[in-house]
């Protein structure tokens, strides 16, 4: 009697068809990328760096750093929810990545709040007219960008 075989496929040849998609080096950047000049005349790359490790009289606020680390189960945890769809032809990498890139960024933007970062000094609530730390207009939380590069 001859043998048979059978071969059940699960997704594991969707999935690689999508990593053969994929490009050389692709991932998901989030910061901020532009350097036009504020009002005060520095830009928000700059007045991130000194709020984020500290500088003079600023007290260490972190967004990204942070951010990041209180977050990073919950990230592989949705990266890994999404391999799944991946495998069951239901997503694609590109998606991931816009998942991941939307989860994060959304993270270092709800940094931006009295819950997670030092309160302003007494002069500085006088002087803007808010007891909220680094959120004066608004620009530099705006200016929190995600991008999907691929080299």
């Amino acid at each position: 009697m001859p043998f048979k075989t059978i071969i059940y496929d699960l997704g594991m040849n969707a999935f690689i068809k999508e990593i053969k998609k994929l490009k050389k080096n692709n991932k998901v950047e989030i910061g901020i990328w532009s350097d036009k000049k504020r009002n005060d005349g520095l830009d928000n790359v700059s007045l991130m760096t000194m709020h984020e490790f500290g500088y003079y009289e600023l007290p260490q606020r972190s967004i990204i750093r942070a951010g990041t680390d209180i977050n990073l189960s919950e990230a592989f945890k949705q990266i890994s929810n999404e391999y799944s769809l991946i495998i069951k032809s239901r997503s694609n990498f590109k998606e991931l990545f816009n998942k991941n890139g939307k989860f994060i960024l959304d993270k270092f933007q709800k940094r931006f709040s009295k819950q997670f970062l030092t309160p302003n000094a007494p002069y500085t609530i006088r002087k803007k007219g808010s007891d909220t730390p680094l959120v004066d207009t608004g620009q530099l939380k705006k200016s929190f960008k995600y991008k999907i590069n691929g080299k």
